[in-house]
C-alpha cells in the first residue's frame, strides 16, 4: 500500500538536545520520502524568561538566545532547506559525541559556570556551521541583535492551533499536514530502521486527531544520548 508524504512543520531551538534527536528522526524519514519538512525557529530563552526566573538563570537564558536569532536570520533570507542545512551543521557541533554542549547536559542550575563558558564559545561554532552550510558568515552577527527576537516570536505565532488559544510550550513542536502543533515526540535516542517508521505511523495518527491533546510518560525524563560521530573523527573537507 502506497503512503502519501506528510508535510511537517518543525519548530526547534538549536540548543535543545531533545529537539535535535527528534529532528534527526524526521530527517531520516524525509530521506525515505515519508515526510517533507519545513524548519522554523522557536526560542526557549524567550519562552522561559518570564516572571519568577532567578537572575542567574535569566543571565544564562539571555546567552541562549543567540543561536536561535541566527536561525531566524537564515529563515528570513533563505529557503527552509537552507535552514535545515544550517541546523544540521550547528546541531552536529553542539550535540555530537564531542559536541560543545554534550558535557553539560545537567542543566543551568546544576552547572551554571560550565554553561557560561560553553555559551561564550557559540560565536565560533555558529560561524563554522554557517560556513559548512554555504551561508554568509555575516549572519552570525544576528546572535547579538535583539531585533531578531521579534522574528522568533512571530515564528512562535505561526504554530497552528486550530480553534484553541495558542500556547507554545517548548521544542520540538511539530505540525503535521497543517493540523494543530504538538509538543514532541521526545526521545532519548534517535529511532532508526523500521522502528523509526512504526513510530512515525503512530505519531502521525495522534498528531492529526482533533481529540488528542497530550500524551506523556509518568517517569522522569531520560538523559538524551549524543547523536553522531565525534567531530574529531570527521575527515577534513567533509564537515557538513
Amino acid at each position: 500500500m502506497s503512503r502519501s508524504t506528510a508535510e511537517v512543520d518543525f519548530w526547534f531551538d538549536p540548543l535543545c538536545p531533545y529537539a535535535w534527536i527528534t529532528s534527526r528522526w524526521i530527517v531520516s524519514l524525509e530521506r525515505r520520502e515519508r515526510v517533507r519538512v519545513r524548519w522554523h525557529p522557536m526560542g526557549l530563552g524567550l519562552l522561559n524568561s518570564g516572571p519568577g526566573v532567578s537572575d542567574q538563570v535569566r543571565e544564562i537564558l539571555e546567552l541562549t538566545k543567540g543561536p536561535v536569532r541566527v536561525v531566524a536570520a537564515v529563515a528570513a533570507e533563505h529557503d527552509p532547506e537552507r535552514v535545515g542545512a544550517f541546523y544540521t551543521a550547528l546541531g552536529t557541533h553542539l550535540h555530537s559525541a564531542d559536541g560543545l554542549l554534550t558535557p553539560i547536559r545537567a542543566g543551568f542550575t546544576q552547572a551554571p559556570d560550565l554553561w557560561r563558558t560553553a555559551l561564550g564559545e557559540l560565536k565560533g561554532v555558529t560561524e563554522a556551521a554557517l560556513s559548512e552550510s554555504g551561508l554568509p558568515l555575516g549572519l552570525a552577527g544576528a546572535a547579538d541583535d535583539r531585533n531578531w527576537d521579534g522574528a522568533v516570536l512571530e515564528s512562535h505565532e505561526r504554530v497552528p492551533s486550530g480553534d484553541q488559544d495558542l500556547e507554545p510550550i517548548g521544542v520540538p513542536t511539530l505540525a503535521v499536514n497543517g493540523q494543530p502543533g504538538r509538543f514532541g515526540p521526545v526521545f532519548d535516542r534517535v529511532p532508526d530502521g523500521e522502528r523509526a517508521l512504526r513510530l512515525w505511523d503512530a505519531f502521525e495518527v495522534l498528531a492529526t486527531d482533533d481529540n488528542c491533546y497530550e500524551i506523556k510518560r509518568v517517569t522522569t525524563r531520560a538523559d538524551p544520548e549524543p547523536f553522531g560521530e565525534p567531530l574529531s573523527a570527521r575527515p577534513e573537507g567533509n564537515r557538513s
